[in-house]
């Protein structure tokens, strides 16, 4: 099978481009971990009705430069661009995720 052609050019959006191929349109919501994540796969999916979450890595390519700087325990950090939302925070340690279906409201749970 071929690989599908992917905005970015990364392998990884190709795979994650010719996987979704017959689910784009139909409002689907694609969730990946950091190798497939890439902001440009995420606009171009969402550019074709199909949100995307996942883990990312901070040195990708347009990922904002902002969220590099370590924040405090049990603090968050949002930045947005289009319709994506990067999403960074801090519980044992820092985590940092990328969204097209997701805002950066949180919700306080007790056990």
């Amino acid at each position: 099978m071929a690989l599908k052609d992917a905005a970015d050019g990364l392998k990884s959006s190709h795979i994650v481009t010719t996987l979704v191929h017959d689910m784009l349109g139909k409002g689907y919501c694609d969730f990946v971990d950091n190798w497939y994540t890439s902001p440009a796969l995420f606009q171009e999916l969402h550019n074709q009705q199909t949100d995307a979450v996942g883990t990312a890595l901070l040195n990708s390519k347009q990922m904002p430069l902002q969220l590099k700087t370590k924040i405090a325990k049990g603090s968050t950090a949002a930045r947005f661009s289009e319709e994506r939302m990067a999403l960074k925070w801090h519980d044992k340690k820092e985590v940092t995720t990328l969204s097209t279906y997701h805002d950066d409201r949180t919700t306080e749970i007790e056990k």
